[in-house]
């Protein structure tokens, strides 16, 4: 139990007496906490010879991580800094190209997603103390660069393929109808011949 003071202060009871405090000196903690992301786990590149594993490449005061189309699932890890109860930092993250809007992530310090399309996407995250004081947001743009065989250059070998595999198939055909123009001529010069002779 407890009780008023006439000068505005609060006493509470506890096992060892009483503990004076004013409610008015209880001001919001104006400071937000520092914002940092740690790792990004990825799928490792693998080959016929090797077991499938995951790397995290820690990533503090990076800008960019560049990632081939087969590393596409990816989790990342962050961490709001903050002397005051700390366990209470909440989250908020949004990867542009992915997300439409923030999302809420209460206290939980990763976020995973999986099968993403070759593009750039930029991962922003950041976090509020216990006051709801947020910090500014911190970011990493990530590259996941296309299969070799939907590259430019791909696409213009595939061109330049289709163009050659057409100038060989009319080549051909004008080829086939001049043989065949010959071969009627030449029967048309042998049934004249026959018609001179008879």
């Amino acid at each position: 139990g407890g009780f008023k003071t006439r000068e505005g202060n609060f006493l509470v009871s506890t096992s060892n007496g009483f503990i004076e405090f004013n409610p008015q000196q209880f001001t919001p903690d104006p400071d937000a906490p520092i914002i940092h992301i740690e790792t990004i786990t990825y799928p490792a590149h693998q080959n016929q010879n090797t077991i499938s594993k995951d790397s995290t490449l820690p990533v503090f005061g990076r800008s960019k991580l560049d990632l081939r189309y087969d590393e596409n699932k990816i989790t990342i890890r962050y961490v709001g800094i903050h002397y005051q109860n700390a366990v209470m930092t909440q989250y908020a993250y949004k990867l542009d190209g992915y997300d439409n809007n923030w999302i809420q992530a209460g206290t939980d310090r990763a976020v995973t997603y999986t099968n993403l399309s070759p593009g750039t996407y930029t991962f922003r995250v950041k976090a509020a103390n216990n006051d709801g004081v947020w910090s500014k947001e911190t970011s990493i743009t990530i590259i996941i660069h296309s299969p070799w065989w939907q590259t430019w250059w791909a696409y213009l070998m595939y061109a330049l393929l289709l163009v050659a595999l057409v100038w060989r198939f009319i080549n051909y055909r004008s080829r086939n109808l001049k043989r065949k123009n010959q071969q009627l001529e030449q029967k048309v010069s042998e049934r004249t011949d026959e018609l001179k002779q008879s």
